[in-house]
């Protein structure tokens, strides 16, 4: 399969094909700019019988230096297999995830998941309180 190039080319058919969703239609809108770090962070509608109403894609930066970074660290290819081999493993809630891969010669990757902006977000400054 081959990985998308931008957003732009994240469309109905190319998720029918990698996430086996009934995907007729799409529509994406960029969040969390700032916050991703590594990634590019986008929301996409969904349209189809049985499709969730939206998943989350990650591609690699929009910034070239910190694809630099996350390419000497790995994380595009740490990420990719932690979705692909242990996310079912992990004693911690994470995202389900539709698709996942990685090229690993350039880490260029994408992956989509389960949505789950609607859950509170704790404040990575601030912290937590001992009941969360």
């Amino acid at each position: 399969m081959t990985l998308p190039a931008s957003i732009d080319d994240v469309t109905p058919q190319w998720l029918r094909e990698t996430t086996g969703l009934a995907v007729t239609g799409s529509t994406a809108t960029q969040f969390g700019t700032g916050i991703g770090v590594s990634s590019a962070l986008y929301r996409v509608a969904l349209e189809g019988d049985d499709c969730p109403p939206t998943v989350v894609v990650k591609l690699p930066a929009l910034d070239e230096a910190a694809v630099f970074t996350s390419t000497i660290l790995r994380m595009y290819i740490r990420e990719v297999a932690f979705f692909n081999h242990l996310a079912t493993e992990s004693p911690v809630r994470v995202p389900q995830g539709h698709y996942a891969a990685v090229d690993e010669e350039t880490s260029h990757f994408v992956a989509v998941m389960e949505d789950m902006g609607s859950m509170r977000i704790c404040d990575q400054v601030l912290g937590m309180s001992l009941a969360d």
